[in-house]
């Protein structure tokens, strides 16, 4: 678990609560909590509360060449960045760090000790030696010896123990010579010789562990005094490293513990399977499944690792543990899956809730050759249906946990093939069941396809209200969740990119891209592929305006590389390419978005369109951009016809404005206002602004002309004059504004409350009603949206 970003943090808060036991407190509730808030949140606490410290403070990351997950090196980059002055971080690896440290070297803030620096000369190795009051050398072996070690610190230390203990110096001088190899092998069988019996039996046993205390040491090694014997081992430093203090816990220095495996691996080989098994029972006794799992891998005990696989199943799915079960089954050999009808259901209804859809389809294929169980192959039918969005053909499963999840994936079904009621009332479905059995992961995910499923059909506000609802359901909170206040399950990372998508098109752009970011870190915790992937591009989406091209670049380039490995039915590649498209368009860069087009095949009058519908969309926008308008008409008056209710990622509205500025651009004025009063009446009562600006020129001609023909109703002409103000320039240039009132302004644009600001800032409400209204006047506005809108920019 060293490599988990969570259990990291909580070592580095044990680390530092050595030195003040109740620094971190705030953070340590946080990492201790059932589903932790993101790491970033809890990083943020911890360097608040270090920052208030008084003293400085040391704190020292030894072996970090042992974390692989790249997810810490994030975490601990976000660190390094906002470490406090008084916080001084060693860092010790065998291996470069993989962080960026080019900031903190222009700054002078890094010292570097590498391989070279640390390697002693044949005077400091002397030195060394001459200290050490238990040696009597003459300088001559001294000096062999710190030649002979070239000056490997650990070696010349290790070489001091042998010599010590050693009554021939001669003959430990005579095995040095030749490579480190040779000092280690020696070393290593004068350490191991000098210990009793029971203290080797003990050393080997726990070998094959990778923490223990007394209690697992004991069972492990059958040894009734082996409270004792660890006592001894810690008297006497022997490679043991202290974990846990208050629970007794401890590992061996991990070159000793190899050493340690590779010499039981020797003498005696038969007795491992039965260590681990022994571990295993132990773990598995007090409920720590994956230690218990990794020893019966280990002792290759498949057929009680799929015992504990059957009972664990719907407990690591209901907690959104989806990758780490499928892992574990994949271990499994296929002849004990066969044997066992209920995993290879499980097997593939994990993969089903990854939307895995690749994989899925290749286990349906092997599971119809491998087996014969009637159970089996009903369930294949069910899920083959199911993926199909064969309603009529789908069963209500006889284990009501999974029609949860069936109707939860046959709304996804529905959606992609355009068939939007079907898939709400499929979502309804599968939300009223996941709750009645208490499965708030299909709950929530199938919350989010109601709320997707309204907001796609141009209904905003049912679309953040459904997604309000599903959250107050599931007992969450919105603001608790983005704050890192609450710590939710996983499967609210959805919910939340539906609120961001709202917020996205009324162009709260912070307040969008706060969200999108909280959903990512719980997605990335459910593990699936297609939110994961969606993520990335709605992301990517909300940078563009924003002006941080560079990012929004690197994340969509990943949203299409997931959606080319991984079979999403939702996203498949073609379409992902054609948002990546539209992307580079509205950063301007026209020639890219052609090179796409071209070899896409797309041309404004193809009778497939209806097939084709989302890289369509992009391609019409395309020829709006290239000023090919009569080109575009008739191509988004197909699309129109073949999407009556939009496209399964954008609502109809936005098709249709997008067709009222393509006929202004060809000449037909007249038809234009007509289709854009059309498209205002549908968007003026959900707040749209973001279609608006995204073709802002063209736009803001034809809004000017339709308010200039005096005939809408009040409501549709104050929304036109306000999308008009929108898009002015930002901000006055004479317009002066205090540190605090940029500050409350920014606060304002992430949708922040009077009381919220005010606690922000550490004042009061009134305080914050005051500078509000002093910023209303300055900036000759009467309310925070219009305030935000005109100084959008300039923040």
């Amino acid at each position: 678990e060293d490599n988990d970003v969570y259990q990291f943090w909580r070592y580095v808060l044990a680390a530092l609560q050595t030195a003040s036991p109740s620094l971190g407190n705030a953070a340590r509730t946080m990492l201790q909590g059932f589903q932790p808030p993101p790491i970033q949140t809890i990083l943020i606490t911890l360097l608040n509360e270090i920052q208030e410290h008084p003293h400085h403070l040391a704190l020292v990351l030894d072996d970090y060449h042992l974390i692989r997950e790249a997810v810490i090196h994030e975490s601990l980059a976000f660190f390094l960045k906002h470490c406090p002055a008084r916080l001084h971080l060693v860092i010790a690896s065998r291996t470069p760090l993989p962080l960026a440290l080019g900031r903190l070297r222009t700054r002078c803030h890094l010292t570097e000790i590498t391989q070279e620096d640390l390697r002693l000369t044949r005077e400091e190795g002397a030195r060394f030696l001459q200290q050490d009051s238990r040696l009597s050398l003459d300088a001559e072996t001294i000096t062999r010896l710190a030649k002979q070690t070239d000056g490997w610190a650990a070696g010349l230390n290790l070489a001091a123990l042998a010599l010590y203990k050693c009554k021939d110096p001669d003959s430990v001088m005579a095995a040095l010579e030749g490579r480190h190899a040779y000092l280690t092998d020696y070393f290593f069988e004068n350490v191991w010789q000098e210990q009793t019996p029971d203290v080797q039996r003990f050393l080997l046993y726990t070998a094959v562990l990778e923490n223990f205390n007394v209690s697992l040491s004991t069972a492990v090694t059958q040894l009734p005094h082996a409270a004792r014997i660890l006592a001894h081992l810690r008297a006497i430093n022997l490679f043991l490293v202290v974990l846990d203090e208050e629970r007794g816990w401890y590992r061996y220095h991990h070159l000793f513990s190899r050493a340690l495996r590779h010499l039981l691996q020797q003498t005696e080989p038969d007795v491992i399977p039965e260590l681990h098994r022994r571990a295993a029972e132990w773990h598995l006794a007090r409920e720590h499944t994956a230690e218990g799992l990794r020893h019966l891998i280990a002792a290759e005990e498949w057929g009680r690792m799929a015992a504990v696989l059957e009972n664990a199943a719907l407990p690591l799915l209901r907690q959104g543990k989806v990758t780490r079960l499928i892992a574990w089954l994949q271990t499994l050999p296929e002849v004990v899956l066969q044997e066992n009808p209920a995993l290879m259901s499980t097997y593939a209804r994990a993969l089903m809730l990854t939307g895995e859809m690749k994989a899925l389809e290749t286990w349906l294929d092997n599971l119809e050759k491998i087996t014969a169980s009637r159970s089996v192959q009903a369930e294949v039918r069910q899920i083959r249906a199911v993926l199909d969005g064969r309603e009529g053909e789908t069963a209500v499963s006889s284990d009501y946990w999974w029609e949860s999840l069936d109707a939860f994936t046959l709304s996804i079904s529905h959606w992609t093939q355009y068939r939007m009621e079907a898939g709400y009332r499929a979502a309804e479905r599968a939300a009223v069941a996941g709750r009645a059995i208490g499965n708030d992961s299909i709950a929530l995910l199938a919350g989010s396809n109601l709320a997707f499923l309204r907001a796609c059909q141009g209904d905003l506000r049912g679309g953040l209200q459904i997604a309000r609802r599903e959250l107050r359901l599931a007992g969450l909170d919105e603001r608790e969740i983005v704050d890192g206040r609450a710590q939710p399950n996983p499967a609210a990372g959805p919910l939340l990119m539906s609120i961001a998508d709202v917020f996205y098109e009324r162009d709260q752009l912070q307040r969008s891209l706060q969200y999108y970011r909280c959903a990512m870190s719980l997605n990335e915790q459910l593990g699936r592929v297609d939110y994961l992937m969606a993520g990335h591009m709605l992301i990517a989406r909300t940078l563009g305006p924003l002006g941080q091209a560079a990012e929004a670049e690197a994340m969509i380039a990943r949203g299409v590389t997931l959606a080319r490995q991984s079979r999403i039915t939702f996203w498949p590649p073609a379409d992902a390419e054609a948002y990546q498209a539209w992307i580079w368009l509205h950063y301007g860069d026209v020639s890219r978005a052609d090179v796409w087009a071209r070899r896409a095949g797309l041309h404004p009058d193809d009778e497939a369109m209806a097939q084709r519908r989302v890289p369509y969309w992009a391609y019409a926008e395309l020829l709006l951009a290239r000023g090919e308008c009569e080109a575009a008409r008739r191509a988004l008056s197909r699309l129109i016809a073949v999407s009556p209710r939009g496209t399964r990622i954008e609502p109809f509205a936005k098709l249709l404005w997008l067709y009222a500025l393509a006929l202004d651009g060809a000449g037909a004025a007249e038809q234009a206002l007509t289709v854009a009063y059309q498209a205002l009446l549908l968007m003026e009562p959900e707040g749209y602004v973001r279609p608006f600006l995204d073709w802002r020129g063209r736009s803001g001609l034809l809004l000017t002309r339709f308010l200039a023909q005096g005939i809408a109703a009040p409501p549709l002409t104050a929304y036109t004059q306000m999308l008009l103000e929108t898009m002015e320039p930002p901000g006055r240039p004479d317009v002066r504004l205090s540190r605090r009132e940029v500050e409350i302004l920014q606060l304002l644009e992430l949708g922040l409350s009077n009381r919220e600001i005010a606690r922000r800032l550490v004042v009061s409400p009134n305080t914050v009603k005051t500078h509000l209204r002093n910023l209303y006047r300055k900036l000759e506005v009467n309310g925070r949206e219009a305030a935000v809108r005109k100084m959008r920019g300039r923040l």
